[in-house]
């Protein structure tokens, strides 16, 4: 990968990433707790963007529950 195009994918990265963290933000502003077992233990799917509670095995995700769920609009649109 030539160092332009490293470049430039990091500068399409970086938006993506500190929109993920607004949005994470403003959906779990008291931090991220499941709201079937009430628990705050969770692990990171990172390939897909999803969130899996450590106790009841439930998944969800960031758009889960928003305009943005299944939707093709990313979150910097």
């Amino acid at each position: 990968m030539s160092e332009a195009s490293f470049l430039a994918w990091l500068n399409s990265l970086v938006p993506k990433l500190i929109a993920r963290n607004i949005y994470k933000k403003i959906k779990w502003p008291n931090g991220f707790i499941c709201p079937y077992c009430g628990k705050d233990h969770h692990y990171k799917i990172a390939c897909h963007y999803l969130y899996e509670y450590t106790q009841c095995k439930k998944q969800t995700s960031i758009t889960a529950g928003t305009l943005f769920h299944g939707s093709k609009i990313t979150l910097i649109q």
